[in-house]
């Protein structure tokens, strides 16, 4: 894989949080999945070399769809003007997602480890199980029901909010499971001993992040 390609993937990171950081919200969401999609194909293509390179123009944009894109959405919420204003806190709900895609990573652990006998992906992911998932979601739902008070939404709208969050966030972590083990790794990397790296902490947000935020603007500014 050319490193000029690797080169311009990694200046998509830096400009994805600039559109962040100004509240950029429509070229927000085309930059990466729009034209990123079409760019770097391309520049695959002007190297010359064909080997292999359905593989790299499927590995690169899906990266930085779940590495970049995603995630950028956190610093959407605190930026964009309309989840901050008629009483919306950006920031609290930030804190609420996080604290919610969090609690449901250790619920499903947990969940998991005390009754988990049947499990979901046996070949992906063998600790997880149907008791851990299905008893993630109705402590994750519990626990964001009563987080209510960070965010504008009413009872109802806690409830499908909070079990969407514990779905995709196990959507999440079942992927970058699937990912590491393609690698054939354990974690993506040791930066925190005894937890892997910081992509193994944050992996259930990257698909979390994006759905909440839409879900958010939704609900409360369409």
């Amino acid at each position: 894989m050319d490193r000029s390609v690797l080169f311009v993937c990694y200046l998509c990171i830096p400009i994805q949080y600039f559109l962040a950081f100004k509240g950029y919200y429509t070229l927000l969401l085309i930059f990466i999945p729009v034209f990123m999609f079409i760019i770097i194909p391309f520049l695959l293509v002007l190297t010359g070399e064909t080997k292999d390179i359905i593989r790299s123009m499927c590995i690169l944009p899906t990266s930085l769809m779940l590495g970049v894109f995603g995630i950028s959405h956190l610093a959407l919420l605190i930026n964009f003007p309309e989840m901050n204003s008629n009483g919306v806190s950006g920031k609290a709900l930030l804190l609420f997602l996080i604290f919610i895609t969090e609690a449901n990573d250790i619920m499903q652990f947990v969940w998991g480890k005390a009754f988990g006998k049947h499990k979901i992906l046996p070949r992906v992911s063998p600790n997880k199980t149907w008791e851990g998932f299905i008893g993630g979601v109705i402590s994750t739902t519990i626990i964001g029901y009563f987080m209510g008070f960070l965010t504008p939404l009413n009872p109802w709208q806690l409830i499908f909010i909070s079990s969407s969050i514990a779905v995709l966030g196990f959507m999440g972590d079942s992927i970058m499971s699937a990912v590491k083990r393609d690698f054939g790794v354990k974690d993506m990397s040791t930066a925190i001993p005894g937890h892997g790296g910081i992509l193994d902490r944050v992996d259930s947000l990257s698909t979390t992040a994006s759905p909440f935020f839409h879900l958010i603007y939704f609900i409360i500014i369409t």
